[in-house]
Parts: C-alpha cells; sequence; structure tokens
C-alpha cells in the first residue's frame, strides 16, 4: 500500500525541462551621463505574441544578466522610471554580451503621459516594485491569489501565508485603501484577478512618518493591488455552489450523508465609494472565520496588552469559541458566514469605512486521547475518549472615520462591537493507570457550557503638526467594556481504586455554575515628537492603561432536584490593574541606519478584592523598561535588525482567583493572589536578503527571551493520581527560536526550490508535589520544496517536511521522550486547451511511533476537473474528490505541563462534488443621469 501512495506522489512531481539549451544574455546599462542605472527592469519576451520568457534587474552596478532557452526570434525590453524604453531583436543562438546600453531621459512632455500601448510586466518606480497583472497568465476565474504566485519575488505557501522580497507580507490595499480591515487573506481569495491592473510591492511607512513627513524607520512589507479604470466603477463577483455526497455513507438514510458548499462575492465600486459582500455556507470544513476574528471578540489586540506591550492571550478548551480554533482540521463542520464592507470617499479629507462579519459554526468531534504524565518515581498514563458538539456564532462590526482639518492635523476615530454566544456538549471517558499498568481511577463525565457576551472598543487619535518639520503632538483615547455570562452544567462519576485494583470509593458531581465576567479598560497616549538635530529626533511619550476586571461565579449542588450554594467554589473576584509609562526615545535615521535607544519608567499597581472576607492584596511595582535597535541597510539588497527590548506581563484574572476550578475532576486549578507579574528580557535578530539580479532570498531570525519572575502551574498530585495545579513564581525561564529560509530559482531548469528551516526551545522549573523539576522541550523543523517557474499550463509543486520534538525532565527520566514527524506533499494544475483544468492534491503524514504505541500513516489524495462555458468562459462546472483514500483519522502530538500527548479525532472522509460557479463579469456603465445600469453578459 505504501508503494501506491509513493507512486501517487511521484505521479504529481514537477515536468523539468530537460533537453533545452540555455544561453546568456549580459549588458551593462547607463544613462546619458554615464551613471549606472540601478534596479531597471530587463525583460526578454517571445516574438511574436509578447509573452514574458525571462527577467531580470539592474544590480548595484548596472549590470544584468538573463539565462534563457536558444531562440532565434526575442525581443529585449529595458524600462527604468524616468527614461525611454529600450527595445531590441535578440537573436539567442550563442552567448550574447550586448556592452554599455545607454538609456534617454524622458523629456517633460512624455514623462507626463503614461503611454498605455506599451505594456512592461515588471519595473521598479523609485522603490516600489510595480507588476502589470496582464502580463501574468491568470484564467477567467482565478483571484489575487492566482495572481500572486505567479509573480516574480512573491510566493504563497499552501498555508495563505504571502511573502514578497523575502519578507512576510501582513497587509494587501486595495488602490491603497484597505478591504475588510488589515486582514489580507479576504481581498486574496475574494477579488478576481481581472480586476487587477498592476500589483505594487513596496516597505510602507508608519503611519506617523507618512503624517509627519520624517522617517522613522518603521516600515512594513505590503501589496497595493491598483483596480483596472472600468472596474473602478460598477459592479463584478461571483456566486459559487456545490453538492455532493460521502462514498460510502457511515450514515445511512440521513441528511449527514450530504455534502454542501456555496460562496458568492459581490462587489460595487465608484470614485466615492465601494460597497463590497462576501458569503459562505458549507458543511465541509471550511471556516468562515479566523485567529484574528477570534482576538477582536475577545476585546481585539488593545484588550489583551501587557505593560511594556507584550500580548496576553490563552485559548482554552473549555471555552466553546476557543475549542473551535484549536484545530480547524478535525471533527467535521457545517458553517455559515457573511459580511459587508462599505469605504465612503466623502471628500479629500474625509473618509468613512465599516466593515460587519457574521458567523455560525456548529462542529461535532470525536476523539480518543493517550497522555502520559509525569510523576516522582515514575510515570503515569490517561487514556479516554472524548464526544463533544460546539456551536458558536459572533458578530463582528468594526467602523472608522478620518477627517483632515488641514494639513497640519487630522482625526480618527475606530468603534469595534462584538457579540458572540455560544453552546458545547462534551461527553467523556477516562481512565489512569499507574507504571505497572494497575488502573488507579476512571471518569465519566457530561460537560455542557453555554455563554453569550458582547464588548465595545472605541480610540480616538488625533495628530497636529507645527511649524517646524518634524515635530508633532499626538493624543490617543482608549476605551472598552466586554461582558460576557456563561451557565455550565457538571455532571461526574469518579472511580478511585486501590493498588491491587479493587474499587475503593466513588466521588459523585453534579453541578450547575452560573458566571458573569466584566471587564473595562480605558487608557491615554500622549507623544511629543521635537526633532533635535538633522536626521534625529527625541519623542517623550505619557502612557496611562487602566483595566478593571470582575468575574462573579456562582457554583450549586443539585440534590434531589434542589440548587444548594457551594460556598467553597462561589467568589466574586475583582481585580485593578493599571500602570502608567513615562518614555523618552531616541532616535537618528539616515539612509543606511535607523538606531532607536528608548527607555522608560513604568508604575504598575495590582489589586484583588475577595468576596469571601480575604484580605484585599495591593502591590505596587516600579520597573525599567529598555529598547535598543539597530536597523542597518547593509546593501540595496540586505538589511540586518538587531533589536534589545524588556516588558512586563501581568497575571490573568484566572491565575489570581483563589477559587478550585472543577472543570475536569481528574484536573483541579487553583489560582494564587500571591503571584507576581512576569519581567521579559527580549533579544532578536533578523538578516533579510533579496538579490534583485538572481531573485535570491534569504531570510534568518533568531529570538531569545529570558523570563524572570515567570508564571508556571505547579502541581500536586495525590495517591490517585488527581492533578490540583497551582500558577506561582518560579526563578527564571528561557525561550528561543531561530528560522532560516533560502529560495532561487534554477533557470536552466525552469524551476524554483525553496528551504528552511526552524528551531526552538522552552526551559522552566516547575515543582511536583513540592519536588523540583527543569522541563526542556525542543522542536527542530526542516523543509524543502520544489516547483516550476511557468504556470501557464503546468503549475506543480512537490516538497517534504520533518519535524522532530524532544522533552527532558530532571525530576524523572522515564518520561523523556523523542519523536518523528513526516510529510511529504504535491500539488499539480494542468491547464489544457485554455477551458479544461484538471489538479490534483497529495499529503503523506507520518507519524513515528518513537514515544507512542504504532506508526500512524496517512495519505490524503483530492482531485479535481472543471471546465469553463459561454462566450467569456464565465461559467465553470467542476467536478471534485476529496479524500478519495477516505482517511477519516487527524493526529496531534504535544508536550506541555509535564505530559507528552496523542490525540486522534474524526474528520471529513471522503466525498464527491460537483459544483458551478458565475462569474459576473459586466461592469455598470455611468449614464447620463448618474444612474447605473447592471447587467450579466451570457451566450447568445
Amino acid at each position: 500500500m505504501r508503494i501506491i501512495y509513493l507512486f501517487i506522489l511521484l505521479i504529481t512531481t514537477i515536468p523539468l525541462s530537460y533537453g533545452q539549451t540555455y544561453y546568456a544574455l549580459d549588458g551593462h546599462l547607463v544613462d546619458e551621463t554615464a551613471t549606472e542605472l540601478v534596479g531597471a527592469t530587463v525583460l526578454l519576451l517571445n516574438l511574436p505574441d509578447s509573452t514574458m520568457e525571462e527577467y531580470a534587474l539592474t544590480n548595484e552596478k548596472g549590470i544584468f544578466k538573463i539565462t534563457a532557452p536558444k531562440n532565434t526570434s526575442y525581443l529585449l525590453q529595458i524600462s527604468y522610471m524616468g527614461y525611454e524604453t529600450y527595445s531590441q531583436e535578440i537573436n539567442l543562438s550563442q552567448k550574447v554580451n550586448l556592452g554599455t546600453i545607454v538609456l534617454k531621459e524622458k523629456s517633460e512632455a512624455l514623462a507626463s503621459v503614461e503611454v498605455v500601448e506599451e505594456r512592461i510586466p515588471m519595473r521598479m518606480k523609485g522603490d516600489t516594485l510595480e507588476y502589470s497583472a496582464d502580463a501574468f497568465h491568470t484564467q477567467e476565474h482565478d483571484n489575487v491569489e492566482a495572481l500572486l504566485k505567479k509573480l516574480p519575488g512573491v510566493e504563497v505557501d499552501r498555508d495563505g501565508q504571502v511573502k514578497a522580497q523575502g519578507e512576510a507580507v501582513d497587509r494587501i490595499l486595495v488602490d491603497g485603501k484597505e478591504f475588510f480591515g488589515d486582514n489580507p487573506e479576504i481581498a486574496m481569495k475574494n477579488l478576481p484577478a481581472d480586476a487587477i491592473n498592476k500589483v505594487q510591492v513596496y516597505d510602507r511607512k508608519s503611519e506617523m512618518a507618512e503624517f509627519s513627513g520624517v522617517d522613522d524607520g518603521v516600515k512594513r512589507k505590503t501589496i497595493n493591488l491598483k483596480l483596472k479604470a472600468d472596474k473602478k466603477h460598477g459592479f463584478f463577483g461571483h456566486v459559487d455552489g456545490g453538492y455532493g455526497y460521502t462514498v460510502p455513507s457511515p450514515f445511512k438514510g440521513t441528511a449527514n450523508n450530504h455534502r454542501y458548499r456555496s460562496n458568492l462575492s459581490l462587489n460595487y465600486f465608484n470614485p466615492t465609494m465601494r460597497v463590497s459582500t462576501i458569503g459562505a455556507f458549507n458543511n465541509v470544513n471550511e471556516q468562515s472565520f479566523s485567529f484574528m476574528d477570534y482576538i477582536n471578540l475577545m476585546g481585539g489586540i488593545q484588550s489583551m496588552m501587557s505593560g511594556g506591550g507584550s500580548i496576553n492571550l490563552e485559548i482554552n478548551g473549555d471555552d466553546p469559541l476557543g475549542a473551535l480554533l484549536m484545530d480547524n482540521k478535525d471533527g467535521i463542520a457545517r458553517t455559515l458566514g457573511g459580511g459587508a464592507n462599505f469605504n465612503w470617499f466623502i471628500s479629500d479629507k474625509t473618509e468613512w469605512s465599516t466593515h460587519y462579519f457574521y458567523s455560525i459554526m456548529n462542529k461535532r468531534k470525536e476523539a480518543f486521547n493517550e497522555m502520559r504524565s509525569i510523576g516522582l518515581n515514575s510515570f503515569f498514563t490517561r487514556n479516554g475518549s472524548v464526544n463533544s458538539n460546539v456551536q458558536a456564532g459572533n458578530h463582528n462590526l468594526n467602523s472608522s472615520f478620518k477627517h483632515k482639518f488641514d494639513p497640519t492635523q487630522d482625526l480618527k476615530f475606530q468603534l469595534k462591537f462584538k457579540w458572540n454566544d455560544a453552546l458545547m456538549k462534551r461527553s467523556n471517558f477516562e481512565q489512569t493507570f499507574g507504571a505497572n499498568q494497575q488502573r488507579q481511577n476512571e471518569i465519566h463525565q457530561h460537560y455542557n457550557n453555554q455563554q453569550n457576551g458582547w464588548g465595545l472598543n472605541a480610540n480616538v487619535l488625533h495628530r497636529k503638526k507645527f511649524k517646524k518639520k518634524g515635530r508633532v503632538l499626538m493624543t490617543n483615547l482608549i476605551g472598552g467594556y466586554s461582558n460576557r455570562k456563561k451557565e455550565t452544567t457538571n455532571i461526574s462519576r469518579t472511580q478511585l481504586y486501590n493498588d491491587g485494583g479493587t474499587l475503593r470509593a466513588i466521588d459523585s458531581l453534579n453541578q450547575e455554575q452560573y458566571g458573569l465576567e466584566h471587564q473595562q479598560i480605558y487608557g491615554v497616549e500622549i507623544s511629543f515628537v521635537e526633532p533635535i538635530a538633522k536626521h534625529s529626533f527625541l519623542d517623550i511619550q505619557l502612557t496611562g492603561m487602566f483595566n478593571f476586571d470582575t468575574k462573579d461565579k456562582k457554583v450549586y449542588d443539585v440534590n434531589d432536584g434542589s440548587n444548594i450554594l457551594n460556598n467553597e467554589l462561589t467568589n466574586l473576584f475583582q481585580k485593578q490593574y493599571n500602570y502608567q509609562t513615562l518614555t523618552t526615545r531616541f532616535q537618528r535615521t539616515k539612509k543606511s541606519f535607523t538606531l532607536t535607544l528608548e527607555a522608560s519608567l513604568q508604575r504598575s499597581y495590582l489589586k484583588g478584592i475577595f468576596s469571601n472576607g480575604q484580605t484585599p492584596l495591593a502591590r505596587t511595582y516600579y520597573y525599567p523598561l529598555a529598547v535598543v535597535a539597530l536597523d542597518y541597510k547593509i546593501s540595496q539588497s540586505s538589511n540586518f535588525i538587531a533589536r534589545y527590548a524588556t516588558n512586563i506581563k501581568e497575571p490573568r484574572i484566572e491565575q489570581l482567583q483563589p477559587i478550585l476550578n472543577n472543570n475536569s475532576p481528574l484536573s483541579l486549578y487553583v489560582g494564587n493572589p500571591n503571584l507576581n507579574p512576569e519581567y521579559h528580557h527580549n533579544l532578536s535578530l533578523r538578516y533579510n536578503l533579496f538579490d534583485q539580479f538572481s531573485f535570491t532570498s534569504f531570510f534568518a531570525t533568531a529570538s531569545f527571551a529570558m523570563l524572570q519572575n515567570q508564571i508556571v502551574d505547579n502541581q500536586m498530585i495525590d495517591d490517585n493520581f488527581r492533578i490540583t495545579y497551582r500558577p506561582e513564581n518560579s526563578a527564571v525561564g528561557y525561550q528561543g527560536n531561530l528560522y532560516v529560509n533560502f529560495s532561487r530559482p534554477i533557470k536552466p531548469l525552469g524551476v524554483k526550490f525553496n528551504l528552511g528551516a526552524n528551531g526552538q526551545f522552552n526551559s522552566r522549573k516547575t515543582l511536583i508535589n513540592e519536588v523540583g523539576n527543569t522541563e526542556l522541550t525542543q522542536q527542530y523543523t526542516f523543509k524543502a520544496s520544489v516547483e516550476n517557474r511557468k504556470k501557464q499550463i503546468v503549475d506543480a509543486l512537490v516538497g517534504a517536511k520533518i519535524e522532530m520534538n524532544k522533552s527532558t525532565f530532571s525530576i524523572n527520566n522515564s518520561l523523556n521522550i523523542f519523536y518523528l514527524n513526516y510529510v511529504a506533499y504535491a500539488d499539480l494544475k494542468l491547464t489544457i486547451a485554455k477551458k479544461w483544468n484538471i489538479s490534483s492534491s497529495f499529503d503523506y503524514n507520518i507519524y513515528a511511533n518513537e514515544a507512542f504505541a504504532n506508526d500512524i500513516y496517512i495519505p490524503i489524495w483530492s482531485a479535481s476537473i472543471s471546465r469553463t462555458f459561454l462566450k467569456a468562459n464565465q461559467l465553470k462546472i467542476e467536478l471534485r474528490a476529496f479524500n478519495i483514500l477516505d482517511q477519516q483519522v487527524n493526529v496531534q502530538r504535544f508536550s506541555q505541563n509535564e505530559t507528552i500527548g496523542e490525540s486522534r479525532t474524526n474528520t471529513l472522509g471522503r466525498y464527491f462534488m460537483i459544483s458551478a460557479r458565475y462569474k459576473i463579469t459586466q461592469v455598470g456603465a455611468k449614464k447620463p443621469n448618474g444612474d447605473f445600469d447592471f447587467q450579466m453578459d451570457r451566450e447568445r
């Protein structure tokens, strides 16, 4: 069977371009004053159709070199901003050296006119690399993601993450404006490729630098999509739907056999307004909300910020919303989602944007878990099964208003509203065995959690420039409120056994819990920037943040139908945390480097009030904080960044509340009101190289963190291996990460390869039954992939990844573990006669058994065939086969809290689906009276 799987992998490998003869073409580019032109675009086009064969950019010395197949009919085209385009026919039947080529500067009249007849596939415009979208072949139903994959220097991985010039892209703009907020995936997935005129890649300056006119050295790799002129005025979009069936069906005669999916994207743009709607409805495990949507539901990034700028985020499996995001590959999910985006450019000075998003998901999951945990003298094993059903719905409304009073001041107002409700029903069975395999405990549990909540966040930013260039005053007001209600039913029966295996005791639990949580956050940030010398400025910042948390929990024991208040588990806890920071930041920015020196003094105040009469806690802390950063531009193609920073991370309210949490009777948790904040030292190094001459990219980053007063969960394990976790401040913890990525095209073979490696470690000190333990976890990942460069007919990718995991425990070496996971994958897409497409995707996952019961092999193979119809290929019919080998299990392995584990969950099995997609391509022409005529082209 493994030979069959390997054969499937091999048949989807890349057809390499062997047998062709390649020759080099080089030259030297200067202007009329003999000044070398750096970053000019050099294109080699096939004649007579002018399709691009190869490309290059001139290096720091104005030299270019192109390697291309032998051909007697090429057109060489060279372009540089502000200069006339140079063209020359080339006979590449041997190595060609063109010597020095002189570009002529455009006359002022020509420079002000864009020559639309001349299509230049790519060129440098200052610091912006611009691609002409029409020069890169895409099909009628391709989206922006498919277009980006074809652009030289741009990479889109299988998870949809975008890199440009070796750096991650975290923002995609449409005509310079946000589209559905700052989520780049929505623009990539929902905008059609043929709506794009230009794709611009550049380093976007910070908002403060754009406003003040003084470069602060802060830049983000950004992609801007410039729409075609006819798409800026009218309707465009698509609608598609599909129906399928599970084969063979595990649920005879029920609706669970049926598979369906539908998507809608409709856009209306005009010069002053943009309206976009998206929608999705499916039961094939396609999520309609992302990790960032979850963060927005929990109050946004601002509500999770600790002193010094760290993010404090916990995703809890007992929380229905968090449970949906812990793994989106497992279970069987039904999803409905939709949203709308509205941009109104009221005037040159005023704009308003709003986007709303709604989603609801229902997921059924069955899991079998096997875990080994550490004890003082040996380990113990816990096995169990879990059945769960989670349903969660959420509404997100984000609105932004910007107004520019005059060239010296502006105002920005942002408002975020969230509302969610969720229900989780879970039943589980677990057994615990000691090192001698004697059963120690057994539990049957039914756990239901229902919750709903809402929240509102707002901030107002005002900026004022003064006459002196670079002098700026900024004031930012922040406010937020959230409310969440919970109702929980917890019914369990725990059986405890003696060492001989005889039943010793039965512990029954039947409780109803009611929780009410409130959070208020408000603050102010004031920043005054003053230039103190040429290229240098001083920034004085004053920050005050105030956070109030209330957690009211009432627990009732259910006895003979009556609810009796459990005073030991009931508590009202109020946490107040605020900090004030005075910061002085010096920054010097020149062409080759940016140096930042920052010193802060932070006062933090933590107060906790208990309802059970316990003495309130009140503590005040003073911390020095610092930032030292250097951003050094080594050359036109490479830069180096070094940064050292400190920050504070305060305890969460759950960690401070001294009340027992018995949601899992075998794993109890009780907070600790005596916790102190963590103090972090963070060092990061980054090197980035993107060679425009060869389109080679190399990226390396290393980070190291030392965590003083690290908060860890210490454990007390009783005779029947029930664990009680309690957070404590440990001495010092350490974390580190190293990531390296290398990518380069091999032009004679017509391919591009990508190599990557990642290593990370986490060292922490904990207590187990008051005995010290040092836990060290390490993970190393190596990956490689190769893909073809010319994707007009064949688009192929093949790769592999090896993941090594190692965990050691000083208290007990018997649990030390080392295990490997492997994955090989291949993707293939063929375009036949412009209308037919055949695609195949294959993943082969191997989970080795070094520390677990058995090797696990999971091959996943999916394939599809599609054809376009109608006059303009607006209709696409597709037949899809998913998970052809019918593998219905997903595997996760983990190591945390002195426990190693493996979880095997159900996932969607084999199904076949036929779908249709109709593309709305006719834009509405503006009538004289201002009305619009909306229609769809169809075959006559």
